[in-house]
């Protein structure tokens, strides 16, 4: 089973020849300004971008300039594409209208393209989508070391998530500027997802409403567990680990008082330090997610005495003496006070 295109151009020639992400596939010569291809059905199987060129021979030959061909699950229609080329720098392509704007810009050497769909073309969500949805794929050969995506589609929606063509996963690099509505998302060699993900990945927007949470533990210089709020005579390292049930990462912000004190500290999704003063130490800490859902604050106390006891023992009167009115000293002072 094959798929017939038309190819639309200029200076076409009876040897032209339709390529498919770089593959020549069957190719029809109808005029000088159009050729008919046929795209077999083993390139259409799954999602993703393919990029469509036309080589032709010398002399005055060479290969056309690329159109891109989205294939999709669902078949939904693309409203808006671009591509862009970066050559050992940065390239920037951008669709969509004022306000609602999709921008990418890549680093590197290779092209990126972009593009938006009227409904979700990717598998069935997970969570509440607010019916923004694009792509972003780096075409086969690409060298590129790292993409900033900047969607200021959100259609009201503070998170994006992205699809790897069986389930939908929030993106793990993402910040929303809540002064114009807009998310950044950088891509990298390590993100979720990565540049190698990149292959006609499908994004959409959500709309997250749920604080993430933080777990708070704590282990004395040997190791073992500490109890909150119980006296200890060693130093104690609190860890403190958050959780966002979206999948995505959070930052926890931290203080200490009392006995050890400790300035408001931003850290990752965990972090550990240490509280080693004598006294009552009180730790206050809560988690942020990406969408700006904050955590009620939480406390917990560290108590610490490391300083050893200094007892001074007095009697008064010097002399004791029992209850039956004996002297209580030793039989040899009393015969020695007889004499």
């Amino acid at each position: 089973m094959v798929v017939a295109v038309e190819i639309s151009g200029q200076n076409f020639v009876p040897d032209s020849s339709v390529r498919w992400n770089g593959t020549p596939i069957q190719t029809t010569f109808a005029s000088c300004s159009l050729l008919q291809a046929e795209v077999p059905a083993t390139d259409l199987a799954a999602v993703g971008v393919g990029y469509v060129t036309v080589s032709q021979p010398s002399p005055g030959g060479g290969t056309s300039n690329f159109a891109t061909f989205f294939v999709t699950r669902t078949g939904v229609p693309v409203t808006a594409s671009d591509s862009a080329t970066a050559s050992a720098g940065t390239a920037t392509t951008m669709i969509g209208d004022e306000g609602e704007t999709l921008t990418v810009t890549a680093e590197g050497d290779g092209t990126v393209t972009i593009a938006q769909f009227t409904d979700n073309p990717g598998p069935r969500p997970s969570f509440r989508d607010t019916g923004s949805f694009f792509d972003v794929s780096v075409a086969p050969g690409s060298t590129l070391t790292a993409l900033t995506i900047v969607n200021c589609d959100m259609s009201g929606g503070n998170l994006v998530e992205w699809s790897n063509g069986a389930s939908w996963t929030p993106v793990s690099n993402q910040q929303i500027d809540a002064a114009t509505g807009c998310v950044t998302i950088r891509v990298g060699s390590s993100t979720s997802p990565s540049l190698g993900d990149l292959t006609g990945t499908f994004f959409a927007t959500a709309t997250d409403r749920r604080a993430p949470r933080t777990n708070a533990s704590a282990s004395e210089d040997d190791g073992s567990r500490y109890e909150f709020a119980e006296w200890t005579n060693s130093p104690v390292t609190v860890t403190l680990v958050a959780k966002d049930d979206t999948g995505g990462s959070a930052a926890i912000t931290y203080t200490a008082s009392g006995a050890t004190s400790i300035p408001a500290t931003t850290a990752s999704g965990r972090t550990a330090f240490a509280i080693t003063a004598d006294g009552t130490t009180t730790i206050t800490y809560y988690a942020t997610d990406v969408s700006g859902n904050a955590e009620v604050p939480k406390s917990r106390r560290v108590r610490i005495d490391r300083t050893a006891p200094d007892v001074t023992v007095q009697a008064a009167p010097a002399v004791l003496r029992p209850a039956n009115g004996k002297d209580s000293r030793p039989a040899d002072r009393r015969r020695a006070a007889a004499s």
